[in-house]
């Protein structure tokens, strides 16, 4: 058998261009070639092959020594020879030759070759260790092992040494497309500087990335990275959210936690002080894991070399506080610090996130409410009601609000009240936050007053006290001084204690004092609501028209009457806040001035007015996109509050929400912060309402035992559904889970389609077998969906029953024994559905009767004008329910149409006479109605965009006025509502609510008299009545 010889060469033809050989190495005692290539700024290049011999006998691979003798097969290592062929002068090679070889046998001559380079003095390879490549410097070594490596474990070595490397570099960033989009950018970038070893600084004549790889990531930077960053490297990411803070020892880094938009996740690696840190953003939360330490020249990848030398500590802001929250972690252990607000949580508060939040809020502003109407005044021992324990709670929830994630696609000069929270792992929910932060803000307004700062001298007035203390504890102080109006001090502020002037009066003048002006909370808040009405009314109007258009239209044209609103008259515009005010006022008053000659004489009452009734939302409450955290505001308790204490006998809502007070069944009861008594509140439109002295829920409309039964059943079991995994969604969104009288609604979606249609039809499915297990025959139950909403209540023969607020209002009237009959009353709404509660007043007022001739009356004005020989009185009189005899209109021609050739001269003038007087006693039953009527104000709340929507509204609220004698006013916001009633309130009662000198007096009066006491000549008696009197020689201080 001949010899067998193969050549294994290393051709060293074509190098990079400008590399060229160092050196090169052949050992034939390990079969190993090697050859070397460096170019002008120490860049290396190695190419290294191994080489062995393999023998399979059939049996397997056996690998054969180099040089070796078994029986007549013999193998040896040379270098080229001549005698096997011609050899190139540009190679090295070498001959493995196999003699003797057996029959049978296959022999096979494996060569592995490894490139590796080095960037020279930028050294991301260099200091790897390899124990089958020794060390990999640019040559090959002695310490190279002699046995050959094999190809997996080259492999093995090379991914994991790159995975190391990669890992460290790498720049995670999952979300939207935008960010998928921003990410294979950088990891472009990333994976070019990688490989030739520029991840740090840019230096002159080193390799630069591509050009169009660095056009793909400048024209991507914008979306992840804030626009006046500018930056052509992808570490911008990670600079501008580590910022060094105070480089001092031990250092401090500030971590910019928020991540944009669209992304869901940022992670990245980063050297600090010698150790590696690893680095997570979500929306909400910062993860820091401190790992291994940086190895040898590995420190010059470190971020901030020259000023970290030794791991900091971090500092996460938070819109809580200025300060934020400091962290120090230790290695390898992970720390996770939670800045933001990220989940939407369960309605009851009980999963923690942003309606656990709102539930907080609520029970801060129930203290408020509970000190500030409290009969005693404020000492060291009881707090005031705008203390810090109060004012610092509302302010963290409203800085918590704040922090929401923003939604995919979000950018700044968007919508700031949109955000983004999670109703489970797989559900993100977009919510609008307008009611939450704009109220939250409100209560703090009216909490904290506002102080205006001015320089100059604080002349004109005299001083109530001087004490030495800080700023901020001034302003506390200034709060609780009774007729303080603000404070001075000399100098420029500054934080340290300084002797502070609190004033009664403030005058600017001259300098080298700076001062502060005080404006109490509720006249703060005022400002601010006439404000933001100017904003939203107003201002919006002037920015719908042109100049040109305002000019040719009526350049002098003057804002309506408050009357004027939504009419013709009033050319779209609204009519400023003193105008709505001073209306209500004036209507309040109008009927006031009635109820005072009336209830003095009947039961000795001197509240002027007997029944407020009234909507909640979009009435008296602003809408909330979720009424499950729709927490009643503080200021508005405290206004409401103060309008029933002063001046209603009755104050009655009457919702179509649930009215909650059950165990798992939460409504109304639960969102309000006003306290306990001052208000009856009824839900379901008055079907049901809270007795404050049983404390418990009753039913103005009884529901049948067996009905009552089954709705507490399917409750539960809908509720237990809500609780199992991937069903809480449900009770966050839309309407949620609601219990009402004899009915339950039940959300499987919201308006914006937060989820999946599928998912929301497999919940419905599940809803709909609890129906049928509950009534697997399908006669006691019935389930409408409405797209969004499931509504599931008893089935009853013909239907379900019409029941309105209306017939709600009347039989709170006859449980609650409200008087309605007797006036006067104040009913407010704000829709279709409330119309029907001061109808239901005009009955108790004026009669059946009358009132229902005024609504077919009403009715036939509205329909088209009738067929020529058909009258109005003709149609009236086939009306079963209505006597013809009630009408007058064309009463003459139906009386003469009628008249009977036969009758006598005397008969005709007989019957002229009856039916003059029939029309006298119409008459007078009108206007006794009328007057009746008269004492009814209907405060009715119609925006302009509502109005846009159910034009037809007003005109009926305000016929069903002009034709009763009731008094009505029209209005654009529950805001002007609300501080109407709070205006008339204070002129009854002679006070603010927050004002602090007559509670003071109040309360000390109550502790140092026993009933009565004379003072001056006068009898001081402490009583609740609205306004202080001097009647009978008796002074009255109010309560």
């Amino acid at each position: 058998v001949p010899d067998v010889c193969v050549r294994s060469s290393l051709r060293l033809e074509q190098v990079p261009e400008g590399f060229v050989r160092k050196s090169d190495h052949v050992d034939e005692v390990s079969a190993i070639m090697s050859a070397t290539y460096v170019d002008e700024h120490k860049r290396t290049v190695t190419v290294t092959a191994w080489h062995r011999i393999v023998r399979d006998d059939g049996r397997g691979d056996v690998q054969v020594c180099l040089h070796s003798t078994v029986g007549s097969m013999s193998t040896k290592v040379e270098k080229a020879a001549r005698h096997w062929g011609p050899v190139h002068q540009s190679s090295i090679a070498l001959d493995f030759i196999i003699s003797n070889p057996r029959r049978g046998s296959r022999y096979t001559v494996e060569k592995v070759v490894v490139v590796t380079s080095n960037m020279g003095d930028t050294p991301r390879l260099r200091h790897i260790s390899s124990p089958l490549l020794g060390k990999i410097d640019g040559q090959a070594t002695s310490s190279m092992s002699t046995a050959p490596p094999m190809l997996a474990e080259i492999e093995e070595e090379h991914r994991s040494a790159w995975r190391s490397e990669w890992d460290r570099a790498d720049i995670e960033v999952v979300g939207t497309r935008r960010a998928l989009r921003f990410q294979r950018a950088v990891r472009l970038f990333r994976f070019h500087q990688v490989s030739q070893g520029i991840l740090g600084t840019s230096k002159k004549g080193e390799p630069q990335i591509p050009e169009l790889i660095d056009q793909v990531f400048r024209g991507l930077h914008g979306d992840l990275v804030d626009a006046q960053v500018q930056s052509d490297r992808p570490s911008v990411v990670v600079s501008s959210r580590l910022v060094v803070h105070d480089p001092r020892t031990p250092p401090v880094m500030r971590i910019e936690p928020n991540v944009p938009p669209a992304c869901d996740r940022l992670q990245f690696n980063c050297a600090l002080g010698g150790r590696w840190h690893r680095f997570t953003l979500t929306p909400g939360t910062v993860q820091i894991l401190v790992q291994g330490p940086a190895l040898g020249k590995e420190t010059c990848t470190q971020l901030y070399r020259n000023e970290i030398h030794v791991p900091p500590t971090f500092i996460i802001p938070t819109q809580e506080s200025d300060v934020g929250v400091e962290v120090r972690a230790i290695p390898w252990h992970e720390v996770q610090v939670q800045h933001a607000l990220t989940d939407l949580g369960r309605p009851d508060g009980s999963a923690g996130g942003f309606y656990s939040l709102m539930r907080r809020t609520r029970f801060t502003r129930v203290e408020v409410l509970r000190r500030l109407l409290a009969d005693w005044a404020p000492d060291e021992e009881t707090q005031a009601y705008n203390d810090e324990t109060i004012t610092a709670p509302l302010r963290g929830a409203l800085a918590r609000l704040n922090s929401a994630p923003r939604p995919p696609g979000w950018r700044k000069g968007d919508n700031e009240d949109l955000h983004i929270l999670d109703a489970d792992a797989s559900t993100k929910v977009r919510v609008l936050l307008e009611y939450e932060k704009k109220e939250m803000l409100r209560d703090i307004t009216f909490l904290e007053g506002v102080f205006t700062p001015f320089e100059g001298s604080c002349g004109g007035g005299e001083d109530i006290c001087e004490e030495a203390m800080t700023i901020k504890e001034a302003r506390i102080r200034c709060t609780r001084i009774p007729g303080c109006r603000g404070f001075a001090f000399q100098g420029e502020p500054f934080d340290a204690p300084m002797p502070i002037r609190f004033k009664r009066s403030l005058e600017v003048a001259g300098v080298g004092w700076t001062g502060y002006r005080y404006t109490d909370g509720e006249s703060a808040l005022l400002d601010m609501l006439q404000q933001q009405h100017h904003e939203r009314f107003l201002a919006k109007d002037r920015a719908d028209t042109t100049m040109d258009e305002r000019e040719a239209s009526n350049p002098v044209r003057e804002a309506p009457e408050a009357e004027d609103y939504l009419r013709p008259s009033a050319h779209g515009q609204v009519p400023t806040w003193e105008a709505f005010s001073d209306k209500v006022h004036e209507i309040l008053e109008k009927v006031a001035r009635k109820a005072d000659d009336m209830q003095k004489a009947c039961h000795g009452s001197f509240k002027p007015l007997r029944n407020f009734v009234t909507d909640r939302d979009g009435t008296v409450n602003n809408y909330c996109d979720r009424y499950s955290s729709s927490v009643q505001s503080a200021y508005n308790a405290a206004w409401l509050s103060h309008f029933a204490r002063h001046c209603t006998d009755n104050a009655v809502f009457v919702t179509a929400a649930p009215l909650g007070g059950r165990p798992s069944a939460e409504g109304l009861m639960e969102l309000s912060v006003a306290p306990r008594g001052g208000f009856t509140y009824s839900g379901s439109k008055g079907r049901e309402y809270f007795d404050h002295h049983t404390q418990r829920v009753l039913e103005a409309q009884e529901l049948p035992q067996e009905q009552r039964e089954l709705i507490d059943e399917l409750h539960r079991r809908v509720l237990a559904l809500c609780s199992e995994p991937g069903n809480a969604k449900f009770l966050g969104i839309g309407s949620g889970l609601q219990r009402k009288f004899g009915e339950i609604t039940m959300a499987r979606n919201d308006p914006a389609g937060t989820v999946s249609e599928p998912e929301s039809r497999r919940f419905m499915a599940a809803v709909r077998r609890i129906k049928e297990e509950l009534d697997p025959d399908g006669t006691e139950l019935d389930l409408h969906d409405s797209g969004t909403d499931m509504e599931l209540f008893p089935r009853a023969a013909g239907g379900r029953g019409v029941f309105d607020k209306g017939k709600g209002v009347m039989c709170l009237d006859a449980k609650l024994q409200l008087h309605l009959s007797e006036g006067p009353n104040v009913v407010c709404g704000d829709t279709g559905s409330d119309v029907p509660m001061f109808v239901a007043a005009l009955r108790a007022l004026c009669g059946d009767k009358m009132v229902e001739a005024w609504s077919e009356r009403i009715r036939k004005e509205d329909e088209p004008d009738l067929p020529d020989g058909v009258t109005e009185d003709l149609l009236r009189a086939s009306s079963a329910r209505i006597d013809p005899s009630l009408f007058s209109s064309s009463r003459d021609h139906y009386c003469e149409s009628e008249v009977s050739h036969s009758e006598s001269p005397e008969e005709v003038e007989q019957r002229a006479r009856e039916q003059a007087e029939r029309r006298a006693q119409e008459e007078e039953e009108e206007r006794e109605a009328r007057q009746a009527g008269s004492r009814l104000a209907v405060l009715f709340v119609i925006s302009p965009e509502q109005h846009a929507k159910t034009p037809k509204l007003v005109d009926t609220v305000r016929r069903w006025c002009d034709i009763s004698g009731a008094h009505c006013a029209i209005l654009p916001s529950p805001d002007v509502l609300v501080a109407g009633l709070a205006r008339f309130a204070n002129s009854v009662a002679g006070h603010k609510v927050i004002d602090e000198d007559l509670r003071a007096i109040a309360a000390k009066a109550s502790t140092e008299v026993d009933g009565a006491r004379d003072v001056d000549g006068f009898e001081l008696v402490v009583s609740d009545d609205a306004a202080a009197s001097t009647a009978d020689d008796v002074m009255h201080i109010p309560g």
